[in-house]
């Protein structure tokens, strides 16, 4: 067995060294752990695709001890949680609710109408649910919700799918169940 030196000249290890050990083939069996500095073997360390001997430059403890860390929840009760993010869809909330059109929201071709007062946070929860909110208008604004809901109402009688389902699934539904 024999230990060598490796030195980065790129990327953000860049000047940084690294020891490995290869057995008497060449290969490599072990090397240094980047976060604790400890000789490891090969295989406490996860495979990857790229990068120096196509292995991780942490071990899988000091791996999954720092993304322990990163996905720590930034909130650790579920009320600082729910403040957060009522904070966070009041900051841009506007004085009049819009009405608003997602074009082929489901793939299929169907148009989305909905009514907001904060249009990026709503649009935020359709991308959530896995809609494709890419092309999206605002159709009207309205400055009661009570007018809001007629503008919405309006569009929806003219075919276009709600919160409720979509009027034309409804239509073809029914006319299927009296067949």
């Amino acid at each position: 067995m024999i230990t060598k030196i490796h030195k980065y000249t790129t990327g953000h290890n860049a000047g940084k060294t690294i020891s490995y050990i290869v057995d008497g083939e060449g290969k490599v069996v072990a090397k240094e752990c980047n976060e604790c500095d400890k000789m490891i073997e090969l295989t406490k360390f996860s495979p990857l695709k790229t990068g120096l001997f196509y292995h991780d430059v942490k071990c899988r403890p000091c791996k999954s001890e720092c993304n322990g860390k990163i996905q720590k929840r930034k909130y650790d009760t579920n009320e600082e949680f729910r403040e957060w993010k009522k904070n966070l869809y009041h900051d841009g909330k506007t004085d009049y609710w819009t009405i608003y059109l997602i074009d082929n929201f489901d793939g299929l071709g169907n148009h989305y109408v909905g009514q907001t007062q904060n249009l990026p946070y709503r649009l935020a929860t359709h991308r959530f649910a896995g809609a494709d909110t890419s092309y999206t208008l605002e159709m009207d604004r309205a400055p009661t919700q009570e007018l809001a809901y007629e503008y919405e109402a309006e569009y929806h009688k003219r075919g276009y799918c709600g919160a409720k389902g979509c009027p034309k699934y409804k239509e073809m539904e029914e006319r299927h169940k009296n067949k």
